[in-house]
């Protein structure tokens, strides 16, 4: 099935959003973590307090590295989270005068990595940021959360597709294409209820994940007036069916009568 360059739009900024959020977020200088310093638990391990204090240091170099082991260091790390979180917005190449600049250390991507890598410790903190009221700190939580894919984030993430930031709720459909299954009811909801600026995201979300609960929702969103919506309801049939019948409500609901009880017929049923 050939796609027609305004059906690849959506899914081709989703894609751009979530390659340059890497280029794009933070414009902090040699930044340190907005948590004081004294807010360091007292009851966690040397070697862990040794870390989280390198995250203080004027050297880039040294708050990745920081960053870098604690991701090591597993459960023992959990009351570090807070503070990788916290340097998230440093994520574009500095331009300090300390000569370790120079090897371009991104600290907020050492910091991404660290909170992936320490998995289902980090969602819950990762969900309580997805308010902050710093965006950069929002987006990044949206986007680990979808590579941690973790059914825990389905709801908070659903939330942020409500985001006042295009960037935050594009991020978050990725996400919840990123989760699969478990999204799939409640993008449904939202695709019958919520805004339809954000309804062409959870339509591409629903097209990525492929759940055949999809179908009779899209095709009942193509009958919207927005030609927009009809386009994004058809592109994600289209990936989810293998059919192609344009902006036609009657002739994929008169399709989809006679193959739903036939999900092999299906290119990409159920992700």
């Amino acid at each position: 099935m050939k796609e027609s360059g305004f059906r690849k739009t959506r899914g081709f900024c989703i894609f751009i959003a979530v390659v340059l959020m890497t280029l794009t977020i933070g414009s902090t200088v040699c930044a340190q973590p907005a948590i004081p310093k004294a807010e360091i638990p007292t009851d966690v391990s040397p070697d862990v307090r040794k870390q989280i204090e390198r995250l203080y240091s004027d050297d880039p170099v040294e708050r990745a590295s920081g960053t870098f082991w604690l991701s090591k260091m597993g459960k023992r790390a959990i009351p570090a989270i807070p503070f990788i979180i916290a340097i998230l917005p440093e994520y574009k190449e500095t331009h300090c005068t300390s000569t370790s600049c120079a090897y371009h250390v991104l600290p907020g991507e050492e910091a991404a990595k660290a909170l992936v890598t320490l998995g289902e410790f980090s969602v819950e903190p990762l969900i309580g940021v997805l308010k902050d009221e710093n965006l950069d700190i929002r987006r990044m939580a949206a986007s680990i959360l979808g590579q941690i894919k973790d059914p825990r984030a389905v709801d908070p993430l659903v939330a942020a597709l409500d985001d006042e930031h295009r960037n935050v709720r594009m991020m978050a459909a990725w996400s919840l294409a990123q989760i699969g299954e478990p999204a799939v009811k409640p993008l449904i909801d939202v695709l019958s209820m919520g805004r339809s600026s954000v309804r062409g995201d959870v339509a591409w979300a629903l097209g990525k994940i492929g759940d055949q609960r999809a179908v009779e929702p899209l095709i009942h969103m193509m009958q919207e007036e927005k030609p927009t919506l009809q386009n994004d309801a058809a592109h994600a049939l289209a990936r989810i069916t293998g059919q192609d019948f344009g902006v036609d409500p009657a002739t994929w609901q008169e399709w989809w009568a006679k193959n739903k009880n036939d999900t092999g017929g299906l290119t990409n049923p159920a992700g």
